[in-house]
């Protein structure tokens, strides 16, 4: 097991390692209209995160790259990780108690913010703030799933006009 701080450290020389070709490779999967969508959260909010968010998209046809789903037994999660948020041109963020603690969530949000800057969806599943996750998410509107179907809708409006 490779120590957060090692973990952290390499999400961001990864991040400083991108180079313009996978801005143009989300940029082309947009314009062929393909939308997949990165979800991010805590593991402890496992449970929640399947049945509400990822059922829920997959449900009206939108592709989800999920950690659960998608990476092996025996796979370097890391590397995975990284190849998930790669391949797919929306971030979701689920913000809640447990992803506000979480040091990789945070890591995959700030990769995700500056690689794919108008493509990050917050999304509130607690009372959190979510400066605890980045500075930049104050000023991102989030959408609030305590609140029921119209925050679903919302949602969904992103990816199906």
């Amino acid at each position: 097991s490779v120590p957060d701080q090692e973990i952290n450290r390499r999400l961001i020389q990864s991040s400083i390692n991108t180079n313009a070709h996978e801005s143009d490779s989300i940029r082309e999967s947009n314009a062929s209209g393909r939308i997949r969508v990165f979800v991010s959260h805590s593991s402890r909010d496992r449970s929640y995160v399947e049945r509400e968010v990822v059922l829920f998209l997959n449900r009206n046809g939108i592709e989800t790259w999920y950690s659960v789903d998608d990476i092996e037994i025996a796979s370097d999660w890391e590397e995975r990780i990284q190849a998930g948020l790669k391949t797919c041109n929306w971030f979701l963020l689920v913000m809640s108690k447990n992803s506000a603690n979480s040091p990789w969530v945070k890591n995959e949000v700030r990769w995700a913010l500056h690689h794919m800057p108008g493509r990050v969806v917050p999304l509130m599943i607690d009372e959190v703030n979510p400066a605890d996750f980045s500075l930049i998410l104050q000023i991102i509107q989030h959408i609030d799933f305590r609140i029921g179907r119209s925050a679903r809708d919302r949602l969904l409006k992103l990816w199906k006009p």
